[in-house]
């Protein structure tokens, strides 16, 4: 049974909250970071600030370029990533033990004082801009795009980037958004590898130049279920084929039913080639190569989408046979046999997710965000083990059976106007920003 508790120390040094994982065995050292809050906290104007400023914190320090820090992360083999999610934002370095005292000054001096220079927030923004417009060339991501959009429709999580919103971000947005959640009260440090406590309180004692005042996270309501049905066509002339999402608003993380749901979906569509959803679909109705379900949990509710794509001509079919499927499935619920592979299939994908001390890290770090305590991977697999059939279709029936639902499809609207009226009328769009 795994336990994130067996050799991981939780601590707090010096006002800031962390845990070490110690492993002498290996000569490598992984910091990971934890930043509590994300995208979220961006305003509606100026959406894409949280992402830049992490993006930015090593990109410039006092008396060092982001070429040189680039450079001077190379000559140790230090790698440094930086990553912006809707709740938090995740810092991860990774290094050799020699290079450890070193990287960590840089990693500090990053958190602590980064410069934000001009000309690299200009950089990043161009860059944002860039894969905003890729998107339009890519019906895949266009079509996602379009339902994360819509799915969070006037709530905080469905605050995309635009070029206008990136447009609109200055330098003192950047420097207030750090200056906010930078602090350490917001901070979680997971330390994983070949140390020990006197070692990492020695390296935590220069955060003292870091704001120690609480931070203030603007309140963020829980996502609201859909109001109505929608079907949202993005007209794509030169769509060769149907971008289709399927799906309504769905549970945040801290939910109790979260495990069974997500025994649930394996069954339906998460769970690849013995998924309801691909056997029906694509094996037995020839409608599609690939066809998925998934749900996302956030801290204040989530989403979940059925992913697919066809052709122009059976864009209604494979609409019509999703949604018989997932009726079917509620309606029907799952043998023993579907249940066992599922439950199978997490209780030995789980411990191969905590293969590396960096694995163990990002689990620490995932359990801090959502709240789920230190003991949560092994109550996880505990959970899952316990599902029964009637907890997968009570669940279904309560979290997958919404009257009200989303669809986006991108393609040519001209091939699809023929038919797409028999299922519902859809909102024409052409443009997204």
């Amino acid at each position: 049974m795994i336990n994130i508790m067996d050799n991981t120390e939780y601590f707090e040094i010096n006002g800031i909250k962390g845990a070490l994982i110690n492993r002498d065995d290996i000569e490598s050292i992984t910091v990971s970071i934890l930043i509590k809050g994300g995208n979220s906290l961006d305003y509606f104007s100026k959406s894409g600030v949280a992402s830049l400023t992490s993006t930015l914190i090593n990109k410039g320090i006092k008396g060092m370029s982001a070429m040189e820090i680039a450079d001077k992360l190379d000559s140790m083999g230090t790698s440094f990533l930086s990553t912006t999610g809707k709740d938090a934002v995740f810092i991860n370095l990774w290094t050799l033990k020699e290079n450890f005292k070193k990287s960590m000054n840089l990693l500090k001096k990053f958190i602590i004082e980064p410069s934000f220079p001009t000309d690299e927030i200009e950089r990043e923004k161009e860059k944002t801009l860039s894969s905003l417009f890729q998107k339009l060339d890519s019906p895949a991501d266009l079509s996602s795009y379009v339902f994360e959009k819509y799915i969070y429709e006037n709530h905080p999580y469905g605050n995309l980037p635009t070029p206008e919103s990136i447009s609109n971000i200055q330098r003192e947005d950047i420097v207030s958004f750090y200056n906010n959640y930078y602090r350490k009260s917001n901070l979680f440090i997971v330390f994983a590898g070949n140390l020990n406590l006197k070692e990492v309180k020695r390296e935590l004692t220069d955060f003292d130049n870091l704001n120690n005042n609480p931070t203030n996270i603007k309140n963020i309501p829980e996502v609201e279920e859909l109001k109505n049905n929608r079907i949202i066509l993005f007209n794509k002339p030169d769509a060769m084929q149907s971008q289709i999402r399927y799906g309504f608003t769905s549970i945040k993380r801290k939910n109790e039913n979260y495990e069974s749901l997500k025994v649930a979906n394996y069954i339906l569509g998460g769970g690849g080639f013995s998924s309801r959803l691909l056997l029906k679909v694509r094996s037995e109705a020839g409608l599609t190569y690939s066809i998925s379900s998934s749900i996302k949990a956030n801290l204040y509710g989530g989403k979940f989408v059925i992913s697919s794509f066809t052709k122009h001509d059976t864009t209604v079919k494979a609409l019509e046979l999703s949604e018989k499927v997932l009726k079917d499935f509620i309606k029907t619920g799952v043998t023993d046999r579907e249940l066992g592979d599922a439950i199978s299939y997490y209780t030995g994908n789980i411990p191969l997710s905590l293969e590396t001390p960096a694995d163990i890290a990002y689990k620490v770090l995932y359990s801090e965000l959502y709240s789920l305590g230190k003991n949560h991977i092994k109550e996880e697999m505990e959970k899952i083990r316990k599902v029964k059939p009637e907890d997968i279709k009570d669940v279904s029936r309560s979290f997958l059976n919404k009257d009200k639902r989303l669809i986006t499809i991108v393609g040519n609207y001209d091939k699809l106007k023929k038919n797409i009226n028999d299922f519902g009328e859809p909102e024409i769009i052409d443009k997204i920003f």
